[in-house]
């Protein structure tokens, strides 16, 4: 079955992945660059549960850091 916009996205990405020779780390490096020092607020993804044993105390709720 041939999916367009699949197709599309895969061309997209084949030709991103060219511009960088297809070195990973220089791809990702890439990819990260709009987040790098935004002005984003940043989320720790921890379980906003506390009421749960954990077998990692130094883990905390989730919060959004300023």
């Amino acid at each position: 079955m041939d999916n367009p916009i699949l197709r599309e996205i895969r061309q997209i990405r084949e030709e991103h992945a060219a511009q960088f020779d297809y070195d990973i780390d220089a791809i990702l490096a890439d990819n990260r660059r709009p987040f790098a020092g935004g002005n984003h607020p940043r989320v720790s993804l921890v379980p906003a549960r506390t009421d749960i044993p954990t077998t990692r105390p130094e883990v905390q709720p989730a919060t959004i850091e300023e």
